[in-house]
């Protein structure tokens, strides 16, 4: 008589990986960021410590090495890019709006033109669904737009190359077009806020501000509006 074949719900979980083995990729992401911000800043590029993290991480992960950043990190820098933005929006750049409109008004007939026209032709040319073709051609955040599309049902493995590649496209395009095209940047002083310049209750309320939005602790209104992206619109 056959002896009787282990069930799948006897076999014992796999341990889980070594603590090395799980920091060793976001330690490697991290130093190698780094190193790719430093030459960038030794060569004096334009936002070097973005574009040189990001360019330095990106060809480490089409080598093909293990690099990775975890949720908690990401989620923990959304809230201080969120009052970074948020906090730029002062009395005096709204009231400066005013005088704006054609450029404000073409801002918006612009990106309905692109995004319409983009999205005709990844879903009738490339062949998308709906939700991969529209979530590809709107020119939002990165991880909003892929997060948002896979809530609708978006394709996972085109949407996050397509945004990939739009935004390496954007922050390197831009900055060095004005970097060697114009004047812009490179006498101006820059306008610099030290750590003791700001009062304590300002840290207060921008730490306040941060925190208040979590996606554990969202607000009635937000839940009442459906809204997506707490963690960073909410600031």
């Amino acid at each position: 008589m056959a002896r009787d074949q282990p069930r799948l719900s006897d076999t014992p979980p796999a341990p889980p990986p070594p603590l090395w083995r799980r920091l060793g990729p976001i330690a490697l992401a991290l130093g190698i960021g780094t190193i790719g911000g430093a030459l960038f800043d030794w060569l004096r590029l334009p936002l070097p410590w973005m574009l040189g993290s990001m360019s330095a991480v990106t060809v480490l992960a089409l080598a093909g090495a293990p690099v990775q950043v975890p949720r908690l990190l990401r989620n923990g820098t959304t809230p201080v890019i969120g009052v970074l933005l948020g906090a730029s929006f002062t009395p005096g750049v709204i009231a400066g709006m005013i005088q704006w409109p054609l450029t404000l008004i073409g801002i918006v007939v612009w990106v309905l033109v692109c995004g319409g026209g983009a999205y005709l032709w990844f879903h009738h040319v490339a062949g998308y669904d709906n939700a991969t073709s529209y979530f590809s051609s709107m020119p939002g955040g990165f991880m909003e737009m892929v997060l948002i599309a896979e809530r609708e049902g978006g394709n996972m493995h085109i949407l996050p190359v397509i945004h990939a590649t739009r935004v390496l496209i954007v922050v390197f395009a831009i900055p060095f077009w004005y970097r060697f095209t114009t004047d812009i940047g490179s006498g101006a002083p820059i306008a610099r806020v030290g750590l003791f310049d700001v009062r304590p209750v300002d840290y207060l309320l921008l730490i306040f501000c941060a925190v208040a939005r979590s996606e554990e602790h969202t607000s009635e209104l937000q839940s009442r509006l459906h809204l997506v992206c707490r963690l960073l619109l909410g600031k």
